[in-house]
């Protein structure tokens, strides 16, 4: 919450009052509605604000990214979220499994109005920040995916070793936006090489996040290739640490 100020100033969020222009409906067949209205999920908030930096933007409100093996695009409406899934560059109406995908990495089974307006009652400066941030959402990633992108972000492996997720979320929120820029490009130059490539949207082609015991066996001259400097042995030390 001390850097949400600064978070403020470096990334532009809408306001909550958003011109009906920004936010369009939607016109084709392969798109599903979640079911959320922007005050309880903003994807351009939740997605941009530093906790994931794997989203690429490829159409206007739209965001693509892999979640759990499924390439999804989502698409922010006046009063819902839409889901497309891609095999490989073809988009197709989401499955069953891929939805659910979806709301789990929101954890949307819980209210954001409820927890907003409980510790609002109990913290003045949090009642205040939630109204300039309207929508946004703490994301339930893959445990790897968040663990490596903290080494990218910063630190040495007695710290990775020692912090719960808990300790390493509010490291990662508080990145500058020209940091999440830079960690973006060490993460996406990372999945390129040893990730799985799921699909090309919007001229973008999509990777996976490595899997552990693809990053255990890099070496530490492949990793310093991709441009992670000193933070290569550190990720190839802990993908060997924690790989099951």
């Amino acid at each position: 919450l001390r850097s949400a100020n600064h978070l403020q100033r470096s990334i532009s969020f809408p306001c909550q009052t958003a011109n009906p222009q920004y936010m369009t409906p939607i016109e084709t067949s392969v798109w599903k509605a979640i079911g959320v209205p922007p005050a309880e999920l903003r994807i351009d908030t939740t997605l941009e604000c530093g906790q994931s930096f794997l989203w690429h933007q490829t159409g206007s409100d739209e965001w693509t990214g892999v979640i759990s093996n499924f390439l999804v695009t989502l698409k922010q409406t006046t009063d819902d979220i839409y889901v497309c899934e891609w095999s490989g560059e073809q988009p197709t109406l989401p499955s069953a499994t891929a939805m659910n995908a979806v709301r789990d990495y929101f954890a949307l089974e819980q209210s954001l109005a409820s927890l907003v307006e409980h510790w609002g009652s109990v913290d003045v400066k949090f009642k205040h920040l939630a109204v300039e941030f309207p929508g946004l959402r703490v994301l339930r990633q893959d445990p790897v995916e968040c663990l490596f992108s903290f080494i990218c972000s910063r630190c040495c492996l007695s710290c990775v070793l020692s912090l719960s997720f808990y300790k390493c979320f509010p490291s990662l929120l508080c990145r500058s936006n020209n940091n999440i820029q830079r960690i973006g490009k060490m993460l996406e130059r990372l999945c390129v090489r040893f990730g799985r490539r799921m699909g090309c949207v919007g001229g973008t082609t999509v990777h996976a996040f490595p899997e552990l015991e693809t990053l255990a066996e890099a070496t530490e001259a492949e990793l310093r290739g991709l441009g992670l400097g000193y933070r290569a042995r550190f990720v190839r030390d802990t993908a060997q640490e924690v790989r099951w």
